[in-house]
């Protein structure tokens, strides 16, 4: 089954891509996608900081025994 591509006779000759939809796309992808990056940044570095301060308390107690 084919199906039809209908091109308009400007846009056919056009080989550049249209960027001026691409921009504002990109820039609201950016903007919502940062804030959960950062969160998902601090979620990590505050599991890794509670488990170094858990290891070192085990530490902390074997020296002392």
């Amino acid at each position: 089954m084919a199906i039809p591509v209908i091109l308009s006779a400007p846009r056919a000759g056009r080989l550049k891509p249209d960027i001026s939809l691409l921009e504002p796309i990109m820039l609201v992808t950016f903007f919502v996608l940062w804030p959960l990056a950062a969160a998902s940044l601090f979620a990590l570095a505050r599991f890794f900081d509670r488990r170094d301060q858990q290891q070192l308390a085990t530490v902390r107690i074997s020296r002392r025994r």
